[in-house]
């Protein structure tokens, strides 16, 4: 026989006592299950509440920042590029020896030959003496004659070999190099500082001058200024 509505007992925690219909009984263990179970989920909800908006507030903050650093970032850019039109337009300005000048440099000869002699073979030509390419410029004058530093730089390297004779590596700035190979002897030691034009050894009768960029052998006389060196082809 089912209950009627009547007869099922309420579902709450405050049971009825159907002994005496004018008292409420009171569950003790029934409200304190409950109500620790709503002041823990009170709790994870703040923690929840707060940690989102720490979070929010973080995320806000790096928006912030990036957006403050590419406006002046671009501030910046713009601040350069305007510096230098009016550099360069005051450059023209002031006629075509600075400009000379200007390209001289732009272009990077800095550097001298190190030995005052008659070049003999050049850059990537095969020396009929050895049938072997050569990685540099061949040059060649009286034993014993002066060689000097090609550019200001360290020497890094000063040794011999049979096949070479006394040999030197100059490290100029960024990463070019300087070899002189075919040396009769050196005057300079290694991590000793130089200036270009200070003699650092003297030719046996040739001189090989290489300069090397990253490992790869260049053209010296890409870097070469030929309006102070005595070339003799």
């Amino acid at each position: 026989m089912s209950l009627t509505r009547k007869d099922q007992p309420p579902i709450r925690i405050f049971n009825y006592n159907s002994s005496n219909k004018d008292i409420f009984k009171i569950d003790i263990n029934e409200w304190i299950k409950k109500t620790l179970l709503r002041t823990v989920i009170s709790i994870i909800i703040l923690f929840l509440i707060f940690t989102l908006r720490l979070f929010d507030g973080r995320y806000n903050y790096g928006i912030t920042e990036a957006i403050k650093y590419h406006v002046n970032k671009e501030f910046k850019a713009k601040e350069v590029y305007n510096t230098t039109l009016a550099w360069s337009k005051d450059i023209l300005n002031k006629g075509a020896g600075v400009i000379s000048v200007l390209n001289l440099t732009s272009e990077g000869k800095e550097f001298i030959l190190p030995l005052n002699g008659q070049i003999v073979v050049g850059y990537n030509v095969i020396d009929s003496n050895t049938n072997k390419q050569l990685n540099g410029i061949l040059l060649e004058q009286e034993r014993g004659s002066q060689v000097v530093a090609a550019g200001d730089g360290v020497v890094i390297e000063a040794n011999s070999s049979q096949g070479l004779g006394h040999y030197l590596i100059i490290k100029h700035k960024g990463e070019l190099l300087s070899v002189y190979k075919y040396l009769e002897a050196t005057r300079v030691e290694i991590n000793q500082s130089v200036v270009k034009g200070e003699p650092i050894g003297t030719s046996s009768s040739k001189l090989l001058f290489e300069m090397w960029y990253r490992k790869e052998s260049i053209n010296p006389f890409d870097h070469i200024d030929t309006s102070v060196s005595d070339i003799r082809i």
